[in-house]
């Protein structure tokens, strides 16, 4: 899978979040699509991604772009790793066993 890195760096460091974070929002609806034409991903993640960025913006829409870009993070993040997003989250986890995060994955 194509790895989306300069997305991610650009939203660690909010260098695309403008007021709203309907720009990432919009960047990251195309590289979703982008992946599924490349068949990168399958319908099944895309399909996920499209529910994850459906409860994004709606998050966005609130005005609560903090959160919103947040949540942005974790689905690129669970993209990225072709994990859902427990797995994703578990990464930084260091209390969570090896097993355990390996479960999530499943």
């Amino acid at each position: 899978m194509k790895p989306y890195w300069i997305f991610l760096l650009c939203l660690l460091n909010f260098a695309c979040a403008k007021p709203k974070c309907t720009a990432s929002l919009a960047t990251y609806k195309i590289q979703v699509d982008q992946a599924l034409g490349d068949k990168t991903i399958d319908q099944r993640v895309y399909d996920d991604q499209q529910r994850r960025i459906g409860e994004i913006e709606k998050t966005c829409a609130a005005g609560d772009d903090q959160a919103a870009l947040s949540s942005l993070f974790d689905a690129a993040i669970a993209l990225n790793l072709g994990a859902d997003d427990t797995y994703a989250r578990s990464l930084n986890n260091r209390s969570v066993p090896n097993e355990q995060r390996a479960a999530s994955q499943k």
